[in-house]
């Protein structure tokens, strides 16, 4: 409440004009393009351990997924921030040659309830007794039926409905899994599916799903596109405690069959299944028919089960239907409504063996299905994608920014004006020179991260490297670096050896420096540019050709008794500029990423003396400890600095010119020994 002035005393009056800068030491954060037959798909996706993207994308293994999956466990292996894109081919009209078997397809199931015209008449006669659950039949009929399915007889509707649990074939009787509630009747047996499990081929986009479908309850579907997901299965089992939340005078459940625990399962190769997600507990309606929302009573929060599933799950979605609302009605009465026998029917397509509390048997699970992984992958299950021209044309989209998204991210990967994503490394090793190329438009759009990349093929020879170098990636840029020399590895996840693109490296040493010293400090050298693990080159080099290599701003491997290191630290920058060298580009980098949210709030105030006099005071507190000068020599990257600040009162705006002088690094040492 505002106060009353007009009452004397002394108003304080407070207004925040302070400024915490953040520290200097943040962790890194990447981008990659990805292939894989799971997980999100044409969308950006933030990946903060290596344990989440191997339950997302999978485990690296070479011949499935090729080489970025190892250059984004590398990366999580010294970060936890690494943002993913999976482009996957949709369209059938993405280019003249395009066919549906190409393109990907998402898994995919929904429970419809169906019309009663399609229940199925059984000849003979069938006599349903009241209050018990034996059916006789006077004919041989029933030799025609099944345990599991559910029946009545002719002249009912389908509101009540029974399972049959068993069949004696020498008695001609049949086992419900409850008494018969209605009058004793001797008629023909009709069989009745009240709810199916129906999946659509061919679902490429989510908009493909009728939201407005009366008879279906709720879309379950994948994450992401691809055939992966046909073994994912949804399985449910009735939870008797949650509906004594809900109970008569006489401590009789309201609700019956409102309640399950499920879980998300995958059925392995070698026919186990595994829990990959849950359990968790889910009401089949919302609200009860008063309105009042079904919650936990412990947490508060919400059960319904597409809340559930799309607050909780990775793996898949759900999407509720029109059709969900015929699982309550206001009219409902305990014990026989039938509403409790539809929730009972949907229950048991979740449920395997008996449903908790009856004698009804389970479906099984509720499978998806219908998922396509299109041209991607071969019929062995390895990657396609040498040839693969329009996954080669889509991985280049998903660098430069032009991708056409699920949810417009994307298209925003390019904008370092008001950024919705910080990128320190861009990574692009181990795909063709063109996508190097495009992931290079990508950072000299942003101009505030470094690409890391390598020529764009395995080169067996130094002259090779600089061929490529010169007709392939002849980049002049201070914004990318490239590295030479693939190099052979033993594989900790598949056991097996293959090459592998210098990047791989690459990542590890300027993660491990930038951890270890400072983002100034040059990833080079016996100590900072050393390779940890055993490796044999596809090629080593003598000095001339080191020579060679270094003067096209390429930066080679050498293996001495010293140890195995990356030598040199250059941009591929032409220009004889102290921008050739990384520890100086990544800084610039850094000062183009922390300078807008140090001046952010300064915009739209008025500009008075004092506005505009923060500019310069925030510019300088925030490049003190660079200076060499110093205390902190971990962080001494600038000789000197010096920001201009003026304010156009035409234009409304100030201009800073902030000039900084690096420091150089220490390249070569001249030793004369001198004997007298």
């Amino acid at each position: 409440m505002a106060l009353d002035k007009r009452i004397p005393a002394v108003y304080v009056d407070i207004e925040d004009r302070s400024l915490a800068l953040e520290t200097v030491e943040s962790g890194r954060s990447g981008y990659v393009v990805l292939l894989s037959d799971r997980g999100e798909h044409n969308k950006i996706v933030e990946i903060n351990s290596r344990q989440e993207l191997y339950n997302k994308y999978g485990k690296p293994d070479f011949a499935k997924y090729g080489q970025a999956h190892y250059l984004a466990d590398k990366f999580l292996e010294y970060s936890s921030r690494l943002y993913v894109c999976r482009p996957a081919l949709l369209d059938p009209e993405y280019n003249m040659d395009t066919t549906e078997d190409d393109c990907m397809a998402i898994s995919n199931t929904a429970i419809t309830f169906n019309d009663e015209n399609t229940t199925i008449d059984v000849d003979g006669n069938f006599t349903f007794t009241q209050d018990s659950n034996m059916v006789v039949c006077d004919t041989t009929s029933m030799a025609t039926l099944e345990v599991g399915q559910w029946v009545k007889p002719e002249s009912s509707t389908v509101d009540i409905l029974r399972q049959i649990i068993d069949i004696d074939i020498d008695t001609n009787e049949l086992t419900l899994d409850d008494v018969w509630v209605g009058e004793t009747v001797t008629e023909p047996l009709n069989i009745y599916e009240q709810y199916s499990l129906i999946a659509s081929e061919n679902i490429r986009k989510l908009n493909q799903f009728d939201h407005q479908d009366p008879n279906t309850l709720w879309y379950f579907h994948a994450v992401g596109a691809g055939d992966y997901y046909n073994k994912i299965f949804i399985k449910g089992v009735r939870n008797i405690e949650l509906e004594k939340m809900y109970t008569d005078d006489n401590g009789n459940p309201l609700f019956p069959n409102m309640f399950m625990d499920i879980t998300v399962n995958r059925l392995n190769d070698d026919n186990t299944v595994s829990i990959i997600e849950g359990p968790w507990s889910v009401s089949l309606v919302d609200r009860t028919p008063s309105g009042q929302i079904i919650r936990d009573v412990f947490s508060g929060t919400q059960l319904y089960l597409p809340i559930v599933i799309n607050e909780q799950s990775e793996t898949i979605r759900c999407i509720e239907s029109l059709g969900a609302d015929q699982l309550m009605s206001l009219g409902e009465t305990y014990p026989y409504s039938p509403d409790v026998a539809k929730r009972l029917n949907v229950i048991s397509l979740f449920s395997s063996g008996q449903v908790i509390g009856r004698t009804t048997i389970g479906s099984g699970g509720v499978f998806l299905q219908e998922g396509e992984t299109g041209s991607l992958f071969d019929e062995r299950g390895f990657l396609n994608f040498a040839a693969n021209e329009e996954y080669n044309s889509l991985v280049m989209k998903a660098y430069n920014g032009s991708l056409e998204s699920e949810d417009g991210s994307v298209e925003l990967i390019s904008q370092s004006l008001y950024p919705a994503y910080l990128f320190n490394y861009v990574i692009a090793g181990g795909y063709t020179a063109p996508i190097n190329n495009a992931a290079r438009v990508l950072v000299d759009l942003r101009e505030d991260c470094l690409l890391l990349a390598d020529t764009g093929s395995i080169n067996f020879n130094a002259d090779d490297e600089i061929t490529a170098r010169k007709e392939d990636v002849d980049w002049n840029t201070w914004n990318a670096a490239l590295y030479t020399q693939y190099r052979y590895i033993v594989d900790v996840h598949t056991g097996k050896r293959f090459s592998i693109t210098p990047v791989y490296h690459a990542i590890e040493r300027h993660l491990a420096t930038d951890s270890l010293y400072w983002i100034s400090e040059p990833v080079a050298g016996i100590e900072k540019g050393a390779i940890q693990e055993p490796i044999d080159l596809v090629y080593k080099n003598n000095v001339t050709k080191l020579g060679d290599l270094i003067e096209r701003e390429l930066n080679p491997v050498i293996i001495e008794p010293d140890g195995t290191y990356i030598l040199t630290q250059f941009s591929t920058w032409k220009r004889l500029s102290i921008m050739k060298r990384l520890h100086v580009v990544k800084f610039i980098h850094f000062l183009k990423q922390s300078i807008p949210p140090l001046l952010k709030d300064i915009l739209q105030r008025k500009a008075t003396p004092y506005w505009i006099s923060q500019v310069e005071t925030r510019i300088d507190l925030h490049m003190q400890p660079f200076l060499s000068s110093s205390t902190i020599d971990k962080f001494a990257t600038v000789e000197s600095y010096n920001a201009i600040i003026q304010f156009d009162d035409v234009r409304s705006e100030i201009n800073v010119v902030l000039s900084v002088k690096p420091l150089r690094a220490i390249e070569r040492i001249n030793v004369n020994i001198l004997v007298v």
